[in-house]
């Protein structure tokens, strides 16, 4: 496929509203992953077309405002940020996203179909409501990397490609 995405990442500004943060990155992601994969060689495993310092640098390209000044300043400090996606979204997360607070968590327990809202519409906001509660919760595994409390198999264990395709089929339910 070249490369190529068939989705464009919309420009992000937090002062403009015209988007969340959480569907901004969810925009990088879908293009991330219409450029494609490719698969590596000698290995029974496929890796995006796009990689990580390729996703950062598109990401970046389309901060305007504070996000801009947001990355100047790591660009300064040369962070992981700027090259692996994984540091990217978390820390783009932790200075962007705005975490629920525990009345907001507790209310999206008590889901309440409204007379004015379809079946389909009550089903997909019950479903946006699960991935709001358990999304912070949720750590993305890096395959080779060795922390205390990851994976939730074998805390302490290097992950492995294995547990990365464990974590996603799980944290996609």
């Amino acid at each position: 496929m070249g490369g190529l995405s068939k989705i464009v990442i919309p420009f992000f500004d937090p002062e403009s509203k015209a988007i969340t943060p959480r569907a901004w990155l969810s925009f990088v992601e879908m293009a991330r992953k219409s450029a494609g994969t490719k698969k590596v060689e000698g290995r029974d495993e496929e890796v995006p077309v796009w990689t990580d310092k390729v996703t950062c640098a598109k990401a970046i390209l389309q901060l305007r405002g504070t996000a801009f000044k947001w990355i100047a300043n790591l660009l300064e400090s040369q962070a992981t940020e700027l090259t692996v996606w994984e540091d990217f979204k978390k820390s783009f997360k932790k200075r962007f996203v705005k975490t629920l607070s525990l009345a907001e968590k507790l209310n999206l327990l008590k889901p309440r179909m409204t007379a004015n809202e379809s079946v389909l519409d009550f089903y997909d906001r019950c479903t946006n409501n699960i991935s709001l509660l358990y999304e912070e919760e949720w750590e993305t595994l890096v395959v080779g990397v060795t922390t205390p409390t990851l994976p939730w198999a074998s805390p302490g264990v290097q992950v492995t490609a294995d547990h990365k395709k464990v974590s996603k089929r799980y944290q996609l339910r």
